[in-house]
């Protein structure tokens, strides 16, 4: 097995040359600064290639450290600190090292706004360090992008959605990791009688979400019943949920779903009586690359 590190104590050297060399066979494994372009080369088999943060950026696509997003009021959340690459008009990581407060105008329908880098702002402020004005906030749902590693619409990258409720509110939410939970959660089936017909459910969550977290609740009528939900349009029996019985009226439980792309789910019972089911949204997860 070949080994090509160094062993050292104290700082790494690395050659200090006046200007950078053409390269040659001899150059693979040599790491050299050079002082006419103040950077600093490592050579491969073929050629020199920079060491650095731009370099760094091609060698890792869709990479990020998310910031911590807090509900301020109906028009105004908090960005904590973060990094994320994007592959706008110029491909680099950006970055912002305090809490931003992003405020928007909540005029229109009811539905979930998403958050963006705005490329044509970090373009024309020709910095990666980003300010407030650098974000955006849309009504366009982003879409998946291979080549990009993450969710974006045009070149600008999606990093967070926030849930319009009315004319004038927001849902505040309380987000942790990979979670968003609504603090007063929509519902997204009404308690309704079911019976053993799958019956779809679409969740309250981000176009770009697939993973939920929901409050299932059901009431015995006239009949007991066990209740069940499956991602939608898949062909399995379901998982149970609860059951209600003459002495066991009311069933309920929170819990992680899987939803299909157009964020529904299934649920049906299993006898045909009046007993019914209901849904909540309680929370949504971040997918990967967000």
């Amino acid at each position: 097995m070949k080994f090509y590190g160094v062993d050292t104590q104290g700082a790494f050297q690395i050659q200090s040359v006046a200007t950078l060399p053409t390269w040659s066979a001899s150059d693979e494994r040599r790491w050299i600064y050079a002082e006419d372009t103040k950077k600093c080369y490592y050579g491969t088999d073929e050629q020199w290639v920079e060491f650095g943060v731009s370099n760094l950026a091609t060698s890792l696509p869709g990479f990020l450290i998310r910031p911590k997003f807090e509900w301020k009021d109906d028009d105004e959340i908090y960005i904590g600190a973060g990094v994320y690459h994007h592959a706008g008009t110029i491909e680099q990581f950006v970055y912002w090292d305090s809490q931003l407060t992003f405020q928007w105008t909540v005029g229109g329908s009811s539905g979930f706004r998403y958050l963006y880098l705005d490329d044509s702002a970090i373009a024309a402020d020709g910095t990666n360090v980003l300010t407030v004005s650098n974000f955006i906030m849309s009504t366009t749902e982003p879409t998946w992008s291979n080549s990009k590693h993450g969710w974006y619409n045009g070149l600008d990258r999606c990093i967070f959605a926030i849930y319009k409720a009315s004319a004038s509110t927001t849902k505040e939410f309380f987000h942790n990791s990979d979670l968003v939970m609504f603090s007063n959660p929509p519902t997204a089936l009404s308690n309704t009688d079911i019976d053993t017909t799958w019956v779809d459910a679409t969740l309250v969550i981000p176009s770009f979400a697939t993973k939920a977290e929901i409050w299932m609740y059901g009431t015995y009528v006239d009949g007991g019943a066990i209740a069940y939900w499956r991602t939608d349009g898949s062909a399995a029996s379901g998982y149970t949920v609860f059951e209600v019985t003459a002495t066991m009226q009311h069933g309920y439980n929170t819990f992680e779903v899987i939803t299909s792309p157009a964020r529904m789910i299934e649920v049906k019972n299993s006898a045909s009586n009046g007993s019914t089911i209901g849904i909540d949204t309680e929370g949504w997860y971040f997918p990967r690359g967000m």
